[in-house]
């Protein structure tokens, strides 16, 4: 998993997927996990991807800082992503 110029990258040797900016369509979170929602298609990453909860918290504000305005409504504060 990737972020880059056109969006966030998930890929393996197998398959490879590109979620453009402008079509995430809202970012959720549970207790373990930071869902990324981008038309009938989910992406789950679960916490155990990241060495650290401050590498999760600026990985979901790079997200966040680049989703359009809308996506960002629909998602909510933030903080609460935390």
């Amino acid at each position: 998993m990737a972020l880059i110029d056109e969006g966030v990258r998930f890929a393996r040797p197998d398959i490879e997927h590109l979620v453009k900016w402008g079509g995430v369509y809202r970012m959720l979170r549970d207790s373990e996990t930071t869902f990324i929602l981008h038309g009938d298609t989910s992406f789950f990453i679960p916490d155990s991807a990241f060495s650290s909860s401050d590498l999760r918290k600026e990985f979901i504000g790079e997200i966040y800082s680049r989703m359009t305005p809308d996506a960002r409504i629909r998602t909510g504060e933030l903080g609460a992503l935390g």
